[in-house]
């Protein structure tokens, strides 16, 4: 039963993200026509791909807690003991291999879910260069409280400021090269921010599962290898 609600637990955050991400695609003008629904219910873009995406997550997060659940191991031989000291070193092993299991189950679905998030975030505003600078133009536009939080912290530094001009040589110095790594990376997420917004809503979801889905792999091998060489050390 703890098992179930673990995983019920995981099917609900993934699908709150998922509608979330759907709602953040449509904020930046990602639209699906009626004649392209499935039965005209069923959308392609809003249903069939967070549906995917979710059971890619929920797939990744069972493989890490089986890489990351690492079995406790016996030490010693059994020998003469009394079956009350069985017992009780019967019920230490189990309590332990609870505790692990559990510390895995929460440590797997923060790395598959915040992955996920972090991926969802940085690919998106690739494929909308703009989407930081608008953002922020809406926030001062439609808060003005803000605007004046911002001045106010401008006033507050204004005497410290002298002691801040070597930091600021120091930036000028490198912003050119800054400069060019920024054009580098503008032509190459070019083709991506040319797609139009379903192409870029498809790529930003693609793109953070196919990572997160890379990176669970690779952190489960290293966790089986570092519980490999603690073994080694332990022997």
């Amino acid at each position: 039963m703890k098992g179930l609600t673990s995983l019920l637990t995981f099917l609900l955050v993934a699908f709150i993200i998922e509608y979330v991400v759907v709602v953040y695609a449509m904020s930046l003008g990602v639209q699906e026509k009626q004649e392209d629904k499935m039965l005209g219910l069923i959308s392609p873009l809003f249903h069939l791909v967070p549906l995917s995406v979710i059971i890619t997550l929920l797939f990744c997060w069972l493989y890490l807690i089986r890489q990351v659940a690492i079995r406790p191991q016996e030490t010693g031989r059994a020998g003469f003991v009394s079956k009350q000291k069985r017992m009780s070193k019967l019920r230490s092993f189990f309590d332990k291999a609870k505790a692990k299991l559990l510390k895995a189950t929460v440590e797997s679905a923060l790395i598959v879910i915040l992955s996920f998030v972090a991926f969802i975030l940085l690919v998106s505003v690739l494929a909308y260069p703009s989407l930081v600078f608008q953002t922020t133009v809406n926030a001062y536009r439609s808060n003005p409280s803000f605007l004046d939080f911002v001045k106010g912290v401008s006033d507050a530094l204004a005497p410290v400021s002298g002691s801040l001009s070597a930091l600021n040589g120091a930036l000028l110095s490198v912003s050119a090269g800054f400069r060019s790594f920024v054009l580098g990376l503008g032509t190459a997420v070019k083709p991506l921010a040319s797609l139009d917004d379903a192409g870029k809503y498809l790529a930003f979801q693609n793109i953070a599962a196919w990572i997160s889905a890379f990176l669970t792999l690779l952190y489960g091998q290293f966790a089986r290898k570092g519980s490999r060489f603690r073994k080694i050390r332990r022997s």
